[in-house]
């Protein structure tokens, strides 16, 4: 039996696959009502996707890159492009946390765009969300940058993070996260 998601809005292949969900999460595609995420159902481009209280999302792109998102999260994937030879494309996080790791193509088109700043992605593994009331991203393996309308900062080292207040201001310097936070933002986006 082959099952199909023929709405409007979902034209072509899927650009990935659920591959973890807790305990509920959407997708919906303008102008269609949501629809419920299981494990291994199709994602497509232009998609919002949505978790809810204490939700979790894992999603598993073409090219091996996976995607997860924490409670109360809102994703969109854009114009992404998966080629053999490399990823390029857009994500937008709309709210909530979340995680990036790279798949194995080289990830340097690949950009994360959330209301306050632009994560350039380097072959890497980056978390970003809300931690003691500020947006902050830590880059956990490779290398981001991430950007605001005044400014940008390179984290290059595992556990390196930087806030962003707002989009017209600088991100704050790099600085090492204790371990005790970096703990945080892992649970934000955990599967326990």
């Amino acid at each position: 039996m082959m099952l199909a998601w023929a709405a409007p809005g979902l034209a072509g292949e899927p650009v990935g696959t659920v591959g973890a969900v807790r305990p509920q999460a959407t997708a919906q595609a303008d102008p269609t009502p949501p629809r419920p995420l299981t494990l291994a159902s199709p994602v497509f481009e232009g998609e919002m996707l949505e978790t809810g209280k204490a939700g979790r999302l894992a999603v598993r792109l073409e090219d091996g890159s996976t995607l997860t998102l924490g409670e109360g999260a809102r994703m969109r994937v854009d114009d992404l492009v998966l080629t053999p030879e490399r990823t390029n494309g857009v994500v937008a996080v709309l709210a909530g946390a979340f995680q990036w790791r790279g798949g194995l193509k080289p990830d340097e088109g690949v950009e994360i765009r959330t209301p306050l700043a632009t994560i350039g992605i380097r072959g890497t593994v980056v978390w970003g969300g809300t931690l003691d009331d500020t947006f902050e991203v830590m880059v956990q393996d490779g290398r981001v940058t991430v950007t605001t309308d005044a400014g940008s900062v390179v984290l290059d080292t595992p556990g390196q993070g930087t806030a962003v207040r707002a989009r017209n201001e600088a991100p704050s310097p790099p600085i090492l996260w204790p371990q005790a936070k970096r703990e945080r933002a892992y649970d934000t986006v955990a599967f326990y």
